[in-house]
């Protein structure tokens, strides 16, 4: 998600829709097609629309008022493709590989997030703008762990959908703005995580013997930390730091307190 830019939409009101993309025919598909071989795919779009390179978008919900708020964006640049359920998403998106998913995580039968994996599974190249009755930090994370690159409300406000739509079109982020905290939240712990992971593989491969209190008071000894201070961080006693000392000497092959912090430090 570095490499991406992150879009944050300024909630201002209770509205709905989604962004627009040229005067394109719309499908209305509320029950499964039948399925066809990959070849037809995409042979219902007009020409013009194909040599125009027009995009192709799938708005997956069962609410009529919320698909025709979406549609009435997008029917003027893009060619939209209406789905009411869970079965009937999964052939359209294996049909016709959109460009764009909208997809409403009501929608029956889909399970919210946890069943956005198998339709993207269907056309990897989909770019998938997830929609909820109300924004949760925990699901959005979710979503976009699950590869969704937009995660906003279904009443999000018409004036942002064009931007969303094209934000998610490109590969990028579109997120609320209450989200953005959680959302830097996640990846400062994803590269703290990373950086320890990295640090743990350029470690010396004998402090693997090391017992998870010997490893506790190695690290405190090559943060300068004397027997007493240790003793007292611990609450144990001197004499246990001593003997705990002397076996991971011997757990490590060094002789002094001075060479277990250097091995720590990565000095070999």
């Amino acid at each position: 998600m570095s490499a991406n830019r992150v879009f944050v939409e300024a909630h201002g009101g209770n509205s709905d829709g989604i962004g627009a993309l040229s005067d394109l025919p719309i499908a209305h598909v509320a029950h499964p097609l039948p399925l066809e071989s990959p070849g037809r795919r995409g042979k219902e779009l007009p020409q013009s629309t194909r040599r125009a390179g027009k995009a192709t978008v799938v708005m997956a919900s069962a609410l009529a008022e919320s698909r025709k708020r979406w549609v009435q964006r997008l029917q003027e640049t893009v060619a939209v493709c209406e789905v009411t359920e869970r079965r009937a998403l999964q052939q359209v998106v294996a049909y016709l590989q959109p460009d764009i998913l909208i997809v409403d995580l009501a929608l029956p039968g889909l399970r919210r997030v946890s069943g956005l994996r198998d339709i993207q599974r269907s056309s990897p190249s989909t770019k998938i703008l997830a929609l909820t009755e109300t924004l949760a930090e925990g699901e959005g994370l979710l979503a976009l762990k699950a590869g969704v690159k937009g995660y906003c409300a279904r009443t999000i406000a018409l004036e942002h959908l064009k931007q969303a739509v094209a934000a998610v079109q490109k590969g990028e982020i579109w997120v609320s703005r209450k989200l953005v905290p959680a959302l830097v939240a996640e990846l400062l712990s994803l590269v703290d995580s990373r950086e320890r992971e990295e640090l743990q593989l350029d470690l010396d491969p004998r402090l693997g013997s090391l017992t998870a209190r010997q490893r506790m008071i190695a690290d405190l000894i090559s943060r300068g930390a004397c027997n007493k201070e240790i003793a007292n961080r611990l609450k144990i006693s001197e004499r246990t730091v001593k003997a705990h000392l002397t076996e991971a000497f011997r757990n490590v092959g060094v002789s002094d307190r001075l060479q277990l912090a250097l091995l720590l430090k990565g000095v070999r």
